[in-house]
């Protein structure tokens, strides 16, 4: 079975010291870099997603984020993505909550994507944990694929119902791991 990695949403504006920044989201660039080794050596699709918001969009300046072409909306400086990464963009055309999975880019369909890449398992983390890789997952849920959330490779806005958010993908269906397990699964020496 084909697998992709799915990278969601490691931008500077959610990140430490970004303008909607995620407690300790700068915690899953080590995680997701190792990830991004293991996808690499073993020939998987590496996808990533971003917000990309134009600025009319916000009508409280205190919930901007991820302006298109800023130095927030830039992936964060760690994250080791390679040159010929897939890049989903969302958020432009409306701007609604139907913006937050990976699945509903304006620039690219992923479902097509992954589709047309013989895809049937994707493992997926980043930022947030409750809000775009919940989505995400969901999303992925429902279409069909096999889907992995790497617990320590994503960080919530909300640590508090966390273990309520884990309970809620693992009933979904989804198997929520960890980076060292999935490693360690596929016979790669952590």
């Amino acid at each position: 079975m084909k697998k992709a990695l799915i990278i969601i949403d490691v931008q500077k504006d959610f990140c430490p010291n970004g303008s909607r920044g995620v407690p300790r989201g700068d915690e899953v660039i080590g995680p997701l870099n190792r990830m991004l080794d293991h996808a690499r050596n073993k020939g998987w699709l590496i996808v990533a997603s971003r917000d990309w918001h134009t600025r009319d969009q916000f009508d409280d300046p205190a919930r901007v984020h991820c302006i298109q072409e800023t130095d927030g909306a830039k992936f964060h400086d760690g994250l080791k993505l390679p040159d010929d990464l897939t890049i989903i963009s969302k958020g432009a055309i409306d701007g609604s909550p139907r913006h937050h999975s990976a699945f509903n880019g304006d620039n690219l369909s992923l479902d097509e994507h992954l589709k047309n890449s013989g895809i049937r398992e994707i493992y997926l983390g980043g930022l947030a944990y409750n809000i775009c890789v919940r989505a995400t997952a969901l999303d992925a849920l429902s279409k069909g694929y096999v889907t992995y959330v790497l617990d320590d490779a994503s960080r919530t806005t909300d640590p508090v119902s966390l273990s309520n958010l884990r309970s809620e993908l693992q009933k979904s269906g989804a198997v929520v791991t960890t980076v060292t397990e999935v490693i360690a699964a596929h016979g790669v020496p952590i």
